[in-house]
This record gives C-alpha cells, structure tokens and sequence, in this order.
C-alpha cells in the first residue's frame, strides 16, 4: 500500500534567510507506505530523538529534556557548517503508536 499527497503550507524558512526566498508558501511531502515492522519497532525509532544525530541527515545535535514520561521538549540544531540553525520542540507520545510535535 502506497498513498502520497502533497500539500502547499506557510513557509519557514531555513536559516532565516527570507530575503533569498523564492515563495512565501512551502510545499510538503507525505508518504504512506507498509514497512516490515511493527507499529511498537516505529515507534521506538521515531520517539528516541536523542538518537537523530546518528540516523537523520542534517540533524547535527539533539537536546533533550523530559518534562514527564510521555512529554519532552527537543532542541535539534540542523544544516551543515558553517550555517546552522537550532529549533524547539514540544514531543507528546503515546506508545506504540502516537508521536505527536508541535514547533
């Protein structure tokens, strides 16, 4: 099973470099595929943020702080030296099967 769809969203741009951007509106990609794991094995990989620097590209550092047990924040610093921009963001998880971010 394949589903895809592509959605035309406000756009924030990377690095803070409005002045560069082309369009004021960004465009998002999402694909829906079945995978050979259980929902619980996705899960683990997309909840262990801690872990991005290892598997995601661009992803430099992961910062994070737990508030409770199903609620943390993250600081992840993105892009490749020289330039490099860091966000926040607010990680809500209901295993196995809710990973929930709000920037």
């Amino acid at each position: 099973m394949l589903v895809r769809s592509l959605r035309v969203l406000p756009r924030r741009h990377l690095f803070s470099m409005e002045p560069f951007a082309l369009s004021s509106r960004r465009q998002e990609y999402e694909e829906k595929r079945l995978v050979g794991f259980t929902a619980e094995e996705m899960f683990d990989v997309v909840a262990c943020v801690s872990e991005y620097p290892q598997f995601v590209p661009w992803c430099r550092n992961a910062y994070v702080k737990r508030i409770s047990p199903n609620v943390f924040t993250a600081d992840l610093q993105i892009g490749f030296p020289p330039v490099l921009e860091t966000y926040s963001s607010r990680i809500t998880t209901l295993k196995p099967t809710v990973v929930r971010v709000s920037v």
